[in-house]
C-alpha cells in the first residue's frame, strides 16, 4: 500500500507542475526571422523537454525499481466481481501457474499495475508488489 501511495503523490505532485509551454516568439508567413528569436524558441522547447526526463525519470524510478515481483493474470471480464479463479502466472516463478481468486490476490498484497484486454472478452491484469 505505501509503494501505491507513494506513486500516486509522485504522479498528482508532477501532474500538478505540467503546464502548457509558452513559446516566445511567432514567426508569420512571408515575415523574417532573427536568430535570436529562433533559438530562443529552441532553448524553451529544449529546457521544457529537459524538464519532462527528469520528472519522468524519478516516476520511473519510484515504481519500477520498487516491484519486487509481478503476476500476470489473464481472466474473464468479470473477475473482480465473480469470485472464480482464473490462471496467473509470476514473473519470478514462470513455470507454476496458479488459479486464484481475485480475493486471494488482493489479500497477498498484490496492486494492480497495469490493465489490459486482449480483444476476445478477457483482460490482462499485472499485479505488482
Amino acid at each position: 500500500m505505501h509503494k501505491y501511495l507513494t506513486f500516486m503523490i509522485i504522479t498528482f505532485s508532477f501532474s500538478a507542475i505540467a503546464e502548457e509551454i509558452e513559446i516566445p516568439n511567432e514567426f508569420f508567413s512571408g515575415g523574417k526571422a532573427l536568430a535570436s528569436e529562433v533559438n530562443e524558441n529552441f532553448d524553451v522547447l529544449v529546457n521544457e523537454s529537459n524538464a519532462q526526463n527528469a520528472r519522468i525519470s524519478v516516476l520511473e524510478a519510484s515504481s519500477i525499481s520498487n516491484v519486487s515481483d509481478q503476476l500476470i493474470c489473464r481472466t474473464p471480464l468479470n473477475w473482480l466481481v465473480s469470485g472464480a479463479a482464473t490462471h496467473c502466472v509470476k514473473k519470478s516463478d514462470a513455470s507454476n501457474v496458479t488459479y486464484p481468486t481475485y480475493a486471494v490476490v488482493a489479500s497477498e498484497g498484490w496492486i494492480v499495475s497495469s490493465i489490459g484486454g486482449d480483444g476476445g472478452g478477457s483482460n490482462i491484469y499485472v499485479f505488482s508488489k
